[in-house]
């Protein structure tokens, strides 16, 4: 167990360079059941390394030297990297870097509550980042703010869309344009037969699993059909023309029998 600690690899105002990059690993789980709460790291490499399973973090703030880890992202610089499954995250703040899963990281794990802010360096994309070809099992992240950053899927493999199941990213707050696993799109028209509806930016996942379609009209009884998805794009087509509003709510998530 750690708790109220103050970490760093160096002084709060170290001046890192690409000559002199930072090595340490503030702290790092390699095993299952450990309690990390109300610590700060403002000075590693990474400032939580998470190998284990069923680990219970909160109240985890990690930050870098003058907010420059984005400039050090291609050196493996980040506040958390979680590899492992079945831990839970809460009120944990990611300052001015990102936040990684991969591998065994990209099932069962819960992040809420958190913050997220930065001011950005370069344009680097900061926040929450799913990296590999699968996700989900339970990968829950949920009640969380993102002041400047975001939540990004990167396939592992060039051209290999990601799988999702099981997956819930919903109700987080976005200073921008936010994402999700689940979005929702309406469009109006007049005498219209086919709706066109483009997740593309709402969803941190670019593919569709789930359609939802909700037709308002003040005239007749239309049919609505959902035509199969194409990426993250979704047509909706109706048997007669029709004036009014459709709304369509999408799940990039396949249902997961162990995760309703």
């Amino acid at each position: 167990m750690i708790s109220r600690c103050w970490l760093g690899e160096t002084n709060f105002d170290y001046p890192f360079s690409k000559t002199d990059l930072p090595k340490a690993i503030a702290i790092q789980i390699n095993g299952n059941d450990h309690y990390v709460s109300d610590t700060v790291v403002f000075s590693s490499k990474i400032g939580l390394e998470v190998n284990g399973a069923a680990d219970y973090i909160t109240g985890v703030h990690v930050w870098f030297p003058d907010n420059q880890a984005l400039a050090f992202v291609d050196e493996g610089v980040k506040a958390f990297h979680i590899t492992g499954y079945q831990n839970r995250f809460v009120g944990c703040y990611i300052d001015g870097s990102r936040a990684v899963f991969d591998t065994g990281g990209l099932i069962n794990n819960i992040w809420v509550d958190g913050f997220e802010c930065c001011a950005g360096v370069g344009g680097v994309p900061h926040g929450i980042m799913l990296l590999g070809d699968s996700v989900g099992g339970g990968m829950v992240i949920e009640n969380n703010i993102f002041c400047g950053g975001n939540i990004f899927s990167v396939s592992t493999t060039p051209s290999k869309q990601v799988t999702v199941k099981g997956t819930r990213i919903e109700s987080n707050s976005f200073c921008g344009q936010g994402v999700g696993s689940k979005a929702t799109l309406s469009l109006t028209q007049s005498a219209a037969t086919q709706w066109f509806f483009n997740f593309c930016n709402y969803l941190v996942f670019p593919t569709i699993s789930r359609v939802k379609v909700n037709v308002i009209t003040t005239d007749g009884f239309p049919i609505a059909i959902a035509r199969p998805t194409v990426n993250c794009t979704v047509l909706v087509e109706t048997n007669e023309p029709v004036t009014g509003t459709i709304s369509v709510d999408v799940d990039s998530s396949d249902l997961d029998d162990e995760f309703v």
